[in-house]
Formats: C-alpha cells, sequence, structure tokens
C-alpha cells in the first residue's frame, strides 16, 4: 500500500501549478501522479523512453531532475514541437506506439504519463514496450483505472434531476474529445502486463472518489466548449481561479493512500 505524506502532494502541487497556471484540470490531477512516480518509480539508471511524452512540461519537472538520458516518442508531430523547446530530451520521435522504431533490448526505463489509457490496441502496444525493454528493464506509467468512467459526476447528476439523456451525451462527447479506450480496473491492468510476460513489482491506485468526482466536473466543464472560451479570456493569467489552492489542499489531506482510486501507477520490469 501507498504512504503518500499530505506535503509531497503539495509539494508536486506548486511545481504542476508553475508548469499549468492557467489550466485547472491540469493542475488538480498532475500533483498526484508527480507525489507517486517521484516517491515509487525507482528508475533503473540508463536510457530511458517517455512514451507518449506530448509537450514535456511533465518530464520536465518530474524526469529532468533525475539526469537520466532521456528520448521523448509522440505521435503527433505539432507537440512535439512544442516539447522541442523544453531542452529535455537528447532525441524526439515520431512514432505511433504499435510500431515503435527502436531495436530490441534497448531501453532501461520506459515511462509514460497518462497515456495507456488512451492507445487504440493497448495489447500490441505493451508487446512493442516489453520488446524495446532490455532484460530487467522497467516500464513505469500511470493511467486511469475503471472507477475514472464509475464516478462520472454527469451521468449522477442526470439521474438526480431527471435529465439523464442530455447529460450521458455530453459524457460521452467528452470520452470522444479524450480518446478514452482502455480504463481498466487494477486487476485487469495487472493481468494483462502478466499476459505479455511483465513481471509486476508495485502497483498504487490514488485519488479516491470525491477529488476524483470534483476533477471530472472541471475538466469536463473544461473540454465542452466553456473551458474553451475561459482559456482565451485568461490565457495570459499566472494563477489559477480564486478558492482553487484551498479546494485542492482540502481535497489532498483528506484523500492520501485510499484503498481504490482513478488513478493508478503500475511498476513493472522484463524478465531477465
Amino acid at each position: 500500500m501507498a504512504n503518500i505524506e499530505y506535503n509531497s502532494i503539495l509539494q508536486a502541487y506548486k511545481e504542476v501549478v508553475a508548469q499549468y497556471p492557467n489550466i485547472p484540470p491540469m493542475a488538480f490531477w498532475r500533483p498526484w501522479e508527480m507525489a507517486y512516480i517521484g516517491k515509487y518509480a525507482g528508475f533503473n539508471q540508463g536510457l530511458t523512453l517517455d512514451l507518449a511524452c506530448g509537450d514535456g512540461k511533465f518530464a520536465e519537472i518530474v524526469l529532468k531532475p533525475l539526469k537520466l538520458p532521456l528520448i521523448g516518442c509522440d505521435i503527433d508531430p505539432l507537440i512535439l514541437a512544442e516539447a522541442e523547446k523544453k531542452h529535455v530530451y537528447q532525441e524526439l520521435i515520431c512514432a505511433d506506439v504499435r510500431d515503435l522504431p527502436f531495436d530490441s533490448d534497448y531501453f532501461a526505463n520506459v515511462f509514460s504519463n497518462c497515456a495507456f489509457e488512451h492507445f487504440d490496441d493497448i495489447d500490441l502496444a505493451i508487446q512493442e514496450v516489453w520488446r524495446i525493454l532490455k532484460p530487467g528493464g522497467k516500464l513505469i506509467f500511470t493511467a486511469v483505472t475503471d472507477n475514472f468512467m464509475k464516478w462520472q459526476p454527469l451521468t449522477h447528476i442526470g439521474k438526480i434531476f431527471g435529465f439523464s439523456k442530455q447529460l450521458v451525451r455530453f459524457r460521452d462527447d467528452w470520452i470522444r474529445i479524450q480518446h478514452l479506450k482502455n480504463p481498466l480496473s487494477a486487476a485487469s491492468w495487472s493481468q494483462l502486463l502478466r499476459e505479455k510476460h511483465f513481471v509486476l513489482d508495485y502497483l498504487a491506485e490514488y485519488i479516491p472518489w470525491l477529488p476524483t468526482y470534483v476533477f471530472l466536473i472541471l475538466d469536463q466543464h473544461w473540454h465542452l466548449n466553456y473551458g474553451k472560451r475561459y482559456l482565451n479570456k485568461h490565457k495570459n493569467d499566472k494563477k489559477l481561479p480564486f478558492g482553487f489552492d484551498w479546494l485542492f489542499k482540502l481535497l489532498a489531506i483528506t484523500s492520501l493512500n485510499p484503498k481504490r482510486g482513478s488513478g493508478i501507477l503500475i511498476i513493472a520490469r522484463k524478465g531477465e
């Protein structure tokens, strides 16, 4: 079981907010990932792949301090152009996770943050990761669990107030925008990795139902047009909305080390 301290979450929150000062959903979710990765990941020394690296902002605060040789890989060339500005990676590669352009037994670590749930063919993706890892190499990734779907506020609110069809449609639009393909349970993630010949070293769920509920309200509001208007209006702001810090701190102190969560950190390795 995890043993994350409140101060670790707060420190992660400060660093994340510095990267995402005007994007409330990012500022709310990323600190949990950062705190768990920082305490439990235990990277091997050696060449590390940041798979689905995105714009490099998260790697700048999580991976760069480790001083490991890093390669970033993403399917989107536009987002890789943003990542290049961060000067975190030795090299950036545009590739599909189902057909990675690396030799077998190549990396000491493959890291991926909040991306596995979006992959179209998760079986093939994990198979490719196993191929490119050296024997003893680590796969370290975060993802969402099935609770991410079970704790959906739009579905619950619709049932209470009697307009569930409309809100289910909004929820489905949000799932489509997020390209959410694999919100698997902890047991299913574990089974999938073992089927692909990984040895599971560590697993911890984080973010229980109440902060998940708040995050989903923020994120669904953000992505279903309202947030776009907010971003355009406040794109130069250097701080989050009034009361956001207080809300995060209150939820964090009541949500440490849950048994069940909507996010999960998994550490697995390729057998020797």
